[in-house]
């Protein structure tokens, strides 16, 4: 190629790169003003806010009215459809309805009534009985004591003829109860819920203690129950009683006999209301409490000697004795639980029976370490 030719050809090239350079500075601008009309018109969207619906209505209303405004007509109207009152419709508030929109809290466990904390049966001698299906013991119901100097008439009291006691005895034979209540339950629920298990174990065992002090205390001996210490022949009845006593006064007095008895009082049974009673007394003069003091931590206690109370107790009664020289609870079978699937058709619905029992019996040895009476 001659030179001529070659240096032509080299600006026929560089004319057209430099076309094609201007073509695409042409996109590059024309692609930044779009670039720019779209952020302003961004700008412009996120900046704008919504119409007030009552400004349009407002504006129709007032077209539609203003030759009454202004006093050229008497009457005028306006026309609305339905669009019109679409930005006054009030939407629905969102509430917590019952448990759909949120999820309740529950305390872990079952809450459980409240159990008793003290009972009677505590200050009783506790006697086991390893067989049959009840208790007996001897108990002496006459003892003349006529202890004496070995003397006669003569100077010569050797070879006198000593003093004789006499005693006579009597065989006390009691059946002993069965105390006992059941409830049923699933299988399921039961290994599902440990909570459950545990409040029905609980709440079954605790049932029997208090039909045991119901029994000790008040029970007749019919229909299956114990005789209990209220019941005729296991107490002597509080006989100082005079007129004008307070509470505090005839409690005193039956500690008294009960001393002069020769045993030793260990427990006082109450009613709770009796007891509260007991405790609002107040001096005549300076209206002070005379059982303790409202501020202080008073001991149940009168004379020395605790106070029970129990529910199971008649109000308006009470109990002074030795239990512990006086009385025991003869046990044949200590409190248990027992759970069984084989009752009817359990077995194949998967449900089990919870049943809880105890065997005991109360026995009055001394009936006279036991006073019973009644508040006038």
């Amino acid at each position: 190629m001659e030179t001529k030719d070659f240096v032509a050809a080299v600006s026929e090239i560089k004319t057209a790169a430099e076309n094609r350079f201007e073509e695409i500075g042409v996109k590059q601008r024309e692609l930044a003003d779009e670039i720019m009309g779209l952020k302003q018109r961004g700008t412009q969207h996120f900046d704008a806010r919504p119409a007030d619906p009552t400004d349009a209505l407002a504006g129709k209303i007032r077209a539609g009215l203003a030759a009454v405004a202004d006093g050229s007509a008497q009457t005028g109207g306006i026309s609305l459809k339905s669009a019109d009152l679409l930005g006054l419709q009030r939407k629905s508030t969102i509430v917590n309805a019952g448990t759909t929109m949120s999820e309740p809290s529950r305390l872990a466990g079952v809450v459980a009534a409240p159990h008793r904390r003290k009972w009677v049966r505590e200050l009783m001698p506790v006697v086991p009985v390893a067989s049959g299906s009840s208790a007996e013991f001897l108990r002496a119901t006459n003892a003349a004591q006529l202890a004496g100097s070995q003397y006669d008439a003569t100077p010569q009291t050797e070879g006198a003829i000593k003093k004789e006691s006499s005693f006579t005895f009597e065989l006390v034979q009691l059946p002993i109860p069965t105390i006992a209540h059941w409830t049923k339950a699933s299988r399921q629920v039961l290994s599902d819920n440990a909570a459950l298990s545990a409040f029905l174990e609980g709440e079954l065992l605790h049932g029997l203690q208090l039909e045991l002090e119901r029994q000790i205390l008040v029970g007749d001996g019919t229909s299956g129950d114990m005789g209990g210490l209220l019941k005729s022949g296991n107490y002597t009845a509080y006989a100082d009683a005079v007129v004008g006593d307070t509470y505090i006064d005839a409690l005193r007095r039956a500690l008294g006999q009960l001393t002069a008895a020769d045993h030793q009082a260990d427990a006082i049974v109450l009613n709770p209301a009796d007891w509260t009673t007991v405790e609002l007394a107040k001096e005549d003069t300076t209206a002070a409490y005379i059982a303790g003091q409202p501020r202080g931590v008073n001991p149940s206690v009168l004379w020395g000697v605790p106070v029970f109370t129990s529910t199971a107790m008649t109000a308006g009664d009470f109990v002074v004795a030795d239990l512990t020289g006086s009385v025991a609870l003869h046990m044949r079978e200590d409190a248990r639980l027992l759970v069984s699937e084989a009752d009817g058709t359990d077995f194949t619905k998967n449900v089990l029976t919870l049943l809880a029992e105890l065997r005991a019996v109360l026995a009055v040895h001394r009936p006279g370490g036991v006073i019973v009476g009644s508040f006038a």
